[in-house]
């Protein structure tokens, strides 16, 4: 049958085209051929732009830079950058709330599709950070470097300290040792005030209290060991 008007053509086609292999030629056949040949040729342009063909992989990896830092993600070819700001997030440790995701030079909007903003495997996304969030993990980096160079301290004391250790346990002269065990404790002391003045969250108070703790073990033992070396000293006066 011949169709009356534009409006009917469409409906057709959408009815006959999800129904029947033929739609296309059938209309064709009534003189309506190069209206739908059109329409046919922009809802392909559109669904191939804008969202994942079928039968394509469920995956879309991509590259992304944070700094001087370039690394791979991937996500569900359905996500959208809410999602690759969550990735990010566990690739990089920056929270969600101070990311900003540029894509071709511009922001994208969290629930923006990441397959219709053109993203596809090899694409690049850079990632940015507020000033805020910049400076504070410049100064969690500065607290974990110093938290190192104290621990390098505590290890070289240690070593002092089970070194006068072995030597008391060889019958070596008590009153050496006692000066030792004096020295190895304010030592310990020194440091525990130096990690004090460490400031810092997260992993910084962490690593922080581990060593902080470490140092009262290493005072208790300098404490043992001259309470030791005082009564070795005191029973030797007593048989002298």
């Amino acid at each position: 049958p011949k169709l009356a008007s534009d409006a009917g053509l469409v409906s057709a086609y959408f009815c006959l085209k999800y129904f029947s292999v033929g739609a296309l030629d059938y209309l064709c056949l009534c003189g309506a051929g190069s209206l739908l040949f059109a329409l046919d040729r922009a809802l392909r342009y559109f669904y191939m732009d804008h969202c994942p063909p079928d039968g394509a992989s469920h995956e879309i990896v991509f590259k992304l830079s944070h700094g001087l830092k370039m690394m791979q993600v991937k996500v569900p070819s359905d996500a959208d950058f809410l999602a690759v700001k969550v990735a990010a997030r566990d690739a990089t440790g920056v929270p969600i709330e101070e990311q900003t995701l540029l894509f071709r030079g511009r922001p994208v909007s969290d629930g923006d599709a990441v397959y219709a903003a053109g993203v596809r495997n090899g694409s690049k996304l850079m990632l940015t950070q507020s000033e805020e969030s910049r400076r504070v993990a410049a100064t969690a980096n500065q607290s974990l470097n110093q938290i190192a160079a104290l621990r390098k301290q505590v290890d070289n004391l240690e070593q002092e300290l089970c070194s006068a250790e072995i030597s008391f346990s060889s019958s070596n002269p008590a009153g050496a040792l006692v000066k030792e065990s004096g020295r190895l404790q304010e030592m310990f002391e020194r440091l525990l005030l130096k990690f004090d003045e460490v400031v810092g969250v997260g992993d910084v108070r962490d690593k922080r209290k581990e060593q902080v703790q470490r140092l009262q073990r290493l005072c208790e033992r300098t404490e043992n060991l001259k309470s030791k070396c005082n009564s070795d000293s005191a029973s030797a006066l007593l048989i002298i």
